[in-house]
């Protein structure tokens, strides 16, 4: 229905991005009391829809981070390189990786403390060697959220930006 959308994904795979699949609904509790059947039909349909529209998602990202067990269980036997979590990043079975807190602006961030620009920019300066910016388009609708994105992203400026493909390859 968003043909504009499923061209702009498409270039952003040939300019080297990767695509996460996410939720149909990006609510937290979109997964939330589905049992294993009902939870794997939810994310075959949204892969389904990214395939329809010529993409193939290489990793999954629930919605606020939120993993039931039965989501777990489904990603586990599902097709993707890696799903990211707000500290970890997984990529096979037992095999997980410390990726550091993703910093966010909106309220659905994995770290809603950090709400607020200027704390975006204190936990950016303090972060370790991976810095994860968790943005949303609705994320950059203030002036203040788009100076304090800039302004991380200026000072980080010498850090080499990677792709969760990338962190998943080693």
């Amino acid at each position: 229905r968003r043909p504009e959308l499923a061209e702009w994904l498409a270039s952003r795979v040939t300019h080297g991005d990767s695509v996460a699949q996410h939720g149909l609904q990006d609510s937290a509790g979109e997964f939330a009391g589905l049992d294993d059947g009902d939870t794997r039909r939810a994310v075959a349909a949204g892969r389904r829809l990214l395939r329809l529209a010529g993409v193939e998602p290489r990793g999954f990202v629930a919605p606020a981070y939120a993993y039931t067990p039965e989501l777990q269980r489904v990603l586990a036997d599902a097709p993707y390189r890696w799903w990211a979590g707000s500290h970890r990043l997984w990529t096979g079975p037992g095999q997980c990786r410390t990726v550091g807190p993703a910093l966010g602006l909106g309220s659905s961030s994995a770290l809603r403390r950090c709400a607020s620009p200027v704390l975006v920019r204190a936990a950016a300066r303090l972060g370790g060697p991976l810095l994860r910016l968790d943005l949303r388009p609705t994320d950059l609708d203030l002036p203040g959220h788009v100076g304090a994105v800039e302004g991380v992203l200026r000072r980080n400026r010498f850090r080499r930006a990677v792709t969760y493909d990338d962190i998943a390859a080693g």
